[in-house]
């Protein structure tokens, strides 16, 4: 007797029907009526005209077993474009992200994204499967190609989700104008990209700084760009262009004073590499303790505070710190708004802690060595330290439009931009700190730079502490005139323009 598989939707089973029978050997399917009310794995007997091993008709018995499939079972045609489609769409993207286009490089990011999380889906998904579908009695069955093809496309996109997570990376992020190259440069290593001199790029500063003996791994040598731009997904076999820039001016960092007092001095400067400390040719240092009014960041290079220095009798402590041993050499106090100044130093590595009660502890962003050499010129070291008050609150963020008396945009012209109190501004009593900027053809502030007889402008934003204010002025021989702040734009309207 032979024996055959049926498979029956629960409609068909209900009202009965006739269906097509076929069996290895006949040319022909042979038609089986079905009787109304038949039940999942009934076994029915049925007679037909089979032909035999001689091709001569003979009546044969077959026993046939009935199987009642789910009603969202796919037809076998659908399982196999379940597997067609999604196979061609990933190799698509394959080819795609290659090409570093859209939207192939995009998917691939998605899935650089999910992939820690693909295996624990994907082991969850075919577990599911496995319970929720029952286990088919042949293997050609309508639910093992839908199962098969569900396990093929989950283990061909986890192997893509591998090749992608070895292929590809974001670009790293770096505090553009702040952290120097010899931080930047292992950064970018560790996230595998390959660094050579050739991803370099000096502007004319740090050209001069080179031509001078100066190594391109000290300190203030600082990245200001980065081509592709910080956070872009990438592969990680392009070429990223690190723009360089020499910049000697120390920029004050802020601390809580609880964590000043807490953290040794390795701690706090556990990035700096001492073979790397610039050095001076000085015995004597001064600083000028300002309060910090606003903050300027400057598209392309970094975040800069601009301070204004109340003479009042506000008492600031200012220890000078070998950074080797960690003893502090001398401190000072004097009233906010005056100079300190540290004579006689000897040849070492340093940095300074200034504390004010009320405001953030300033600190340099890297130490600094001083080596005085008698036969050499001194270098004058007269450095800002900008005190920001604790728990400050900061406007939003704004930029600043140059307009003559008719509205007109006041292009490509310098200006130079202080912070003064908003209610009393420019008093007499009041030393502020002024920092040049440049006009750019809309007439927004920008800095202002030029490489390769190429002009660059980078948008400068703004944003005040509390109860402070800015002001603009033309040129070196202009007045400062008030900013008047709407929204995202702040305008500052010279009445006359040379």
């Amino acid at each position: 007797m032979r024996r055959a598989s049926l498979y029956l939707t629960p409609g068909e089973a209900k009202k009965g029907c006739k269906k097509k029978l076929k069996l290895p050997g006949q040319k022909s399917p042979k038609i089986v009526d079905i009787q109304a009310g038949t039940q999942n794995r009934d076994k029915l007997s049925v007679t037909v005209l089979l032909e035999n091993e001689n091709g001569q008709p003979s009546l044969e018995h077959v026993q046939i077993t009935v199987y009642i499939r789910r009603g969202w079972a796919l037809p076998r045609h659908l399982n196999v474009a379940l597997f067609l489609f999604p196979l061609a769409f990933l190799t698509i993207v394959a080819f795609g992200s290659l090409l570093t286009c859209s939207p192939g490089l995009e998917i691939a990011e998605i899935i650089y994204k999910i992939e820690p999380y693909f295996m624990f889906g994907s082991g969850l998904v075919i577990s599911l499967l496995m319970w929720i579908i029952p286990s088919p009695p042949n293997r050609k069955s309508r639910t093992s190609y839908l199962m098969s093809a569900v396990v093929v496309f989950l283990f061909i996109l986890g192997g893509f989700a591998v090749y992608v997570k070895d292929v590809y990376t974001y670009i790293p992020k770096v505090l553009l104008g702040q952290e120097p190259l010899l931080l930047v440069a292992p950064k970018f290593q560790d996230a595998g990209f390959h660094i050579s001199d050739a991803n370099y790029v000096f502007n004319e500063s740090a050209k001069a700084k080179i031509g001078d003996g100066k190594e391109p791994f000290s300190y203030f040598f600082k990245v200001y760009k980065v081509t592709p731009p910080a956070g872009t997904f990438v592969c990680s076999n392009i070429d990223v262009e690190l723009h360089i820039t020499w910049d000697d001016t120390p920029k004050s960092v802020s601390f809580p004073q609880a964590d000043i007092i807490q953290l040794a001095e390795k701690d706090i400067y556990s990035e700096v590499k001492a073979d790397f400390i610039y050095s001076y040719n000085a015995n004597k240092l001064t600083l000028f303790p300002g309060i910090a009014a606003a903050k300027m960041s400057i598209d392309g290079f970094g975040e800069f505070l601009l301070h204004k220095t109340s003479l009042g009798s506000i008492p600031v402590e200012a220890s000078l710190i070998n950074f080797d041993t960690g003893i502090v050499v001398d401190t000072q106090t004097v009233d906010l708004g005056y100079e300190i100044t540290f004579n006689d130093i000897p040849d070492g590595t340093y940095y300074y802690v200034v504390t004010c009660d009320g405001y953030l502890a300033a600190i340099p962003d890297s130490p600094f060595k001083l080596e005085r050499n008698l036969s050499l010129e001194e270098d004058v070291l007269s450095w800002s330290v900008d005190l920001e008050k604790e728990e400050a609150l900061l406007s939003p963020a704004f930029c600043i439009r140059t307009q003559d008396a008719d509205g007109h945009p006041i292009r490509n012209s310098e200006f130079y931009i202080r912070a003064v109190d908003a209610d009393n501004p420019s008093p007499s009593s009041i030393v502020f700190s002024c920092q040049p900027l440049h006009s750019d053809d809309n007439g927004y502030l920008t800095f202002w730079y030029n490489t390769n007889n190429q002009d660059f402008y980078g948008l400068a934003d703004f944003r005040l502490f509390d109860n402070c204010n800015l002001e603009v002025k033309l040129g070196e021989e202009g007045d400062f005139l008030p900013v008047r702040i709407d929204g995202e734009l702040g305008i500052c309207t010279i009445r006359k323009v040379a």
